[in-house]
């Protein structure tokens, strides 16, 4: 299996810049969706909430991670 050319290094770089800065930028948004939930909603089960919430996050990445990492199957797997 042969791996394509990667492409320029600029184009890389601003690439992953971008992508960088746009995933600061949600979680910016997010952290202020939490506080201003808190705010707003007096609810005693809202932090348990949030945190079943980062959880599920947390173990979909995790998973995620795990199968990147994974050796590829063998044709002697099948």
């Amino acid at each position: 299996m042969s791996v394509p050319n990667g492409g320029l290094w600029w184009d890389r770089f601003v690439t992953m810049s971008g992508s960088l800065a746009g995933l600061n930028i949600l979680m910016l948004y997010l952290s202020g969706l939490v506080v201003v939930l808190n705010e707003r909603i007096k609810w005693a089960m809202l932090p348990v909430a949030f945190r079943i919430g980062t959880a599920w996050i947390a173990a979909v990445s995790s998973m995620m991670l795990a199968i990147n990492f994974a050796p590829a199957p063998s044709i002697a797997a099948f």
